[in-house]
């Protein structure tokens, strides 16, 4: 579970290290990991750079916008999304 709030230089870097450590494992399957990513109301472009992972990626990387501010509601969302 991934939250976060105008972090998109951050967080594509960190997308990228997922997707570079989970190539390295050679775990090719996506259903082997599954990426949660929580925007709370960002206003950068941290939608977008979820979308380029969720289709560029081996990672399973589903995107949820989170309009409540707050972690806590950010990580209550994503744990009712979670497999």
């Amino acid at each position: 579970i991934i939250c976060t709030y105008n972090r998109a230089i951050q967080l594509e870097q960190l997308l990228e290290d997922l997707s570079y450590q989970h190539a390295r494992l050679n775990q090719d399957d996506k259903n082997e990991v599954e990426v949660i990513l929580v925007d709370n109301n960002s206003f950068d472009n941290t939608k977008e750079v979820a979308y380029k992972f969720t289709e560029s990626t081996v990672l399973s990387v589903k995107y949820y916008l989170e309009n409540r501010q707050g972690v806590a509601a950010a990580r209550n969302h994503a744990i009712k999304q979670a497999n």
